[in-house]
């Protein structure tokens, strides 16, 4: 099972360093980079999960048990594509935020 990890920011609070002064540009772009990564990580997690989460066609070759985990695997894998298309669209409008809050400063 893949798992997602996430990355919460603020974008209304000033993001400040150690010594207390506004986060240099690099930072800033070190911080925008990650972002994306991650986005392009959520959108290939949730590709695999669209894999993962096809309907469960009944089989006389596998038993009522098996099917019904499958049915129960499947239900786990949807809830886990969902959580990750909401982590996804935090994201996107996080760097959207940052992108007009960078361009208006």
């Amino acid at each position: 099972m893949l798992r997602i990890s996430c990355l919460r920011i603020n974008t209304n609070e000033t993001i400040r360093g150690n010594a207390g002064d506004i986060l240099e540009t690099e930072k800033r772009e070190k911080l925008k980079d990650h972002i994306i990564k991650k986005i392009q990580g959520l959108k290939e997690d949730i590709k695999s999960y669209q894999v993962l989460t096809r309907p469960v066609a009944p089989d006389n070759a596998i038993g009522r048990l098996t099917r019904m985990e499958a049915i129960n695997s499947k239900s786990i894998n949807e809830a886990t594509q969902n959580k990750a298309k909401q982590t996804l669209s935090k994201m996107e409008r996080t760097l959207i935020k940052d992108t007009v809050v960078a361009i208006s400063s």
